[in-house]
C-alpha cells in the first residue's frame, strides 16, 4: 500500500512537469524564433496588441522600437455603437520618443524582449491550480497570445498580451 502512494505521488508529479514542460518548450522554441527575428530585423520592429471586451470596447496599441528601444506607442479605444453594431473610434493618441509611457493609467509601452521576460516570469509562473494559463505562437512562431485566467471568472479577466502583428520596419 505503502508503494502504491508513492507510485501514485511519482506518476502525479511527472504529469505536472510534462504539462509545465510543454509551455517550457514552446516558450523556449518562440524565444529563439524571436531572437532570429530581432537580429535579422537588427532590432527594428513594430507590434500590435489588442484587447477585446464581451461588451464591445477594443483598445489597440502599435509599438514601434527601433535600435532595441520603444520610440513610438500609438493607442486607438474603440467603443460598440450598438445602433449600428459596428466599433466606433472614441480616443487615440501617439506618444514618441520624448514622451513614451506618459499617458496614465494606459499600459506601459514594452519591447518584445521584455514582453518575454514578462511572459516567462510572471504569466506563465501563476498557480495552474487557480488559474488556466494561455501560450500561443501565431505570428510566424513568435509570441502571440500569453496570460491566464483566474478560474470562475466570467468576463474579461484575461491577464497577459495579445499580439495580432510583429513586422520588421526599415531603419533610416
Amino acid at each position: 500500500m505503502k508503494y502504491q502512494f508513492l507510485l501514485m505521488i511519482t506518476m502525479l508529479i511527472i504529469c505536472l512537469s510534462c504539462k509545465k514542460a510543454v509551455f517550457e518548450d514552446d516558450y523556449q522554441q518562440s524565444y529563439r524564433t524571436w531572437l532570429s527575428f530581432r537580429d535579422n530585423s537588427r532590432n527594428q520592429y513594430q507590434y500590435t496588441k489588442v484587447f477585446s471586451s464581451w461588451s464591445g470596447s477594443k483598445t489597440e496599441y502599435t509599438i514601434t522600437v527601433k535600435n532595441g528601444a520603444v520610440i513610438r506607442q500609438e493607442y486607438k479605444g474603440f467603443i460598440m455603437n450598438y445602433d449600428i453594431h459596428q466599433q466606433e473610434l472614441k480616443e487615440t493618441w501617439i506618444e514618441t520618443t520624448d514622451n513614451i509611457n506618459t499617458h496614465h493609467p494606459y499600459e506601459t509601452a514594452l519591447t518584445l524582449d521584455k514582453v518575454y521576460i514578462k511572459a516567462k516570469n510572471e504569466w506563465l509562473k501563476v498557480n495552474p491550480d487557480e488559474n488556466h494559463i494561455y501560450f500561443e505562437t501565431q505570428n510566424r512562431g513568435m509570441i502571440s497570445s500569453c496570460g491566464f485566467v483566474p478560474k470562475g471568472c466570467q468576463d474579461d479577466c484575461f491577464q497577459g498580451i495579445r499580439i495580432t502583428d510583429i513586422r520588421s520596419i526599415s531603419g533610416s
